[in-house]
């Protein structure tokens, strides 16, 4: 299965291994129960947007909570706050729970 990551670790010559799951996840405890990983081995990709639609992206490890407060702080973004599922979904076209921690590249 080739995504946007796998092919950037296959140009850069980096090797890993694909870990299918065998059930939808939805959260960070399951995805890594399902890999059979400790939570702090896995990363979330969180996407904010502010009132002016400017939007950040925070990717933290699996065992850490997000402190939207200090994310505005060393931003210097104001009003941020999370993408709902059916936003990320339709502006983004990104599935929740599937959404890489590289981007464009």
């Amino acid at each position: 299965m080739k995504t946007i990551v796998t092919n950037y670790l296959d140009r850069m010559n980096i090797s890993y291994k694909i870990k299918m799951h065998t059930k939808p996840v939805f959260t960070s405890e399951d995805a890594a129960k399902e890999r059979g990983v400790k939570l702090s081995q896995i990363v979330k990709t969180m996407i904010l947007k502010n009132k002016k639609n400017e939007m950040v992206v925070a990717v933290l490890p699996g065992n850490k909570r997000l402190d939207i407060k200090k994310l505005k702080k060393i931003s210097g973004y104001k009003n941020l706050q999370l993408m709902d599922k059916e936003s990320i979904e339709k502006e983004m076209g990104l599935t929740v729970g599937a959404v890489a921690p590289i981007g464009d590249i």
